[in-house]
């Protein structure tokens, strides 16, 4: 039989092995003499262990050093490093990688590196951590970057130049508000920066009008417990926070589109929930007046939850200006206030989409305080007023409804709603319930079912139509 694939170019079989891990493109030279020397041309280079927690040592050194003296590529695209490591004896030679990733003009660079502690030393100071090399912080070449540096030093002594510089992720990183000034400053064409559990940073200030997403991940132990975002030209935001650190939106003022995801610990004190519950509204009630002009935003259930302990309270906030809104989260009496609130400050939403994944939740013994039962029918008491179910929601969908469980006893409240919106939304288009691909038989009947009585519900919209949709799935 014809070895059709063998036939092609060089060039070609080096791009199919680009999307190999580096040890199994090394493996298909055993497949004949043509692809022998194919791999040693190949564009990308991954160093990565099969399992995360294998510390570099010298016969791994070795196997990738050798693995980059047989390399004849005169350039590499792509470059990844991750490793545990002991710097005295294996700090040098990673430098000594990253040298060679920077003399081929790497495009794409991804510095995963984790210092391990050393025998004798039960929690290492910084003198002893690795930093990395002075020429990676002049380079011309490099489109993205991604350093992961848990103990690892990310101290230039000089100015950082990074001009070709678009997507910068930082993760584990020590920074500073001086080195944050340093990295934006040398990125003039900087499209996406991702910060990701760093410390010590308290003020994020981008002037750059090239600069479009930001993305803050869990920021950590600044003095202040603060961190203040000063981004009026990016177009989209990202908060996703896993600790009880603040924000303060100073100005985002053209972005039109935000994510707030908040999430805790589910082991606190009650003193501690308490605390932070307080804390979480004051923040919350910051953010949200600066996000009124956007059109799309996404709310995590602690977020929600957040919103609910607020509504309750009787704070308020102004109306925003939303067109699309995305909770993610169950709908339950901790989630429910604060969504009736939202939809009533949102006059203008046109599409709400209902993700029944949670992104995090604060443990309901310690709402319970703040969230009474709520009234039978609740959207339907208090005489409230929802503009948006009068003259502009025409979409509502349903995600993440895969199992008998997401419509039991628990779900009763989210039929509710859904029914609810059905008998109040006057232009509603569509509603549509989301299904996973390949559902069991019990969980697709089981959403028919639910299609059906909501088909049969009061609407008060004669043109629109309950329907399921099957995701399709992406490679």
């Amino acid at each position: 039989m014809e070895d059709i694939i063998s036939s092609l170019s060089d060039e070609i079989l080096q791009q199919i092995l680009c999307f190999m891990h580096t040890r199994d493109a090394i493996r298909t030279s055993v497949l004949s003499k043509r692809w022998k020397d194919i791999w040693k041309g190949v564009p990308k280079i991954v160093f990565e262990p099969f399992d995360h927690r294998i510390t570099l040592d010298e016969s791994l050194s070795d196997a990738y050093e050798k693995t980059l003296s047989l390399h004849v590529s005169p350039k590499i695209k792509t470059f990844v490093v991750s490793c545990n490591f002991e710097p005295r004896d294996n700090g040098p030679r990673i430098d000594q990688w990253i040298k060679f990733a920077v003399d081929h003009r790497v495009e794409d660079l991804s510095l995963s590196l984790s210092f391990f502690v050393l025998d004798g030393i039960s929690q290492p100071i910084p003198e002893f951590y690795h930093r990395l090399p002075e020429f990676l912080y002049n380079n011309k070449t490099l489109v993205t970057l991604k350093l992961d540096l848990v103990r690892c030093n990310l101290t230039p002594r000089n100015n950082i130049s990074w001009p070709s510089l678009k997507s910068l992720t930082l993760a584990f990183c020590t920074l500073s508000d001086e080195l944050m000034v340093n990295i934006l400053s040398g990125c003039p064409l900087l499209e996406n920066l991702a910060l990701e559990f760093c410390k010590n940073v308290s003020r994020i200030d981008i002037k750059s009008r090239v600069l479009k997403r930001l993305e803050i991940c869990g920021m950590r132990d600044h003095p202040s417990g603060r961190t203040e975002i000063r981004a009026p030209n990016i177009s989209s935001l990202i908060l996703r926070e896993h600790s009880n650190h603040k924000y303060r939106i100073v100005d985002v003022s053209f972005a039109s589109e935000a994510d707030i995801s908040f999430s805790v610990s589910d082991r606190l004190p009650d003193f501690s929930a308490k605390r932070i519950i307080n804390e979480s509204v004051d923040t919350l009630l910051n953010i949200l007046p600066k996000l009124q002009h956007v059109e799309n935003l996404s709310l995590g259930t602690w977020t929600l939850q957040i919103l609910s302990v607020a509504e309750l309270k009787g704070l308020a906030y102004p109306f925003l200006k939303c067109k699309h809104v995305a909770f993610h989260g169950m709908i339950d009496k901790f989630t429910l206030p604060g969504i009736a609130r939202l939809l009533q400050r949102s006059p203008e939403l046109k599409t709400l989409i209902i993700n029944l994944e949670s992104t995090g939740h604060f443990p309901a013994c310690h709402l319970e305080d703040y969230i009474p039962n709520l009234e039978e029918d609740y959207l339907r008491s208090g005489n409230r007023v929802f503009l948006c179910l009068l003259h502009s929601l025409k979409t509502v969908k349903i995600t993440e409804a895969k199992t008998e469980q997401n419509y039991g006893s628990r779900h009763e409240l989210l039929v509710s709603v859904l029914e609810f919106l059905l008998s109040s939304g006057r232009v509603l288009e569509k509603m549509i319930i989301q299904v996973k691909p390949h559902p069991h038989d019990s969980e697709l009947n089981e959403l028919i079912k639910i299609r059906e009585n909501l088909s049969h519900c009061p609407k008060a919209s004669k043109d629109v139509a309950v329907c399921l949709q099957k995701l399709v799935t992406t490679v």
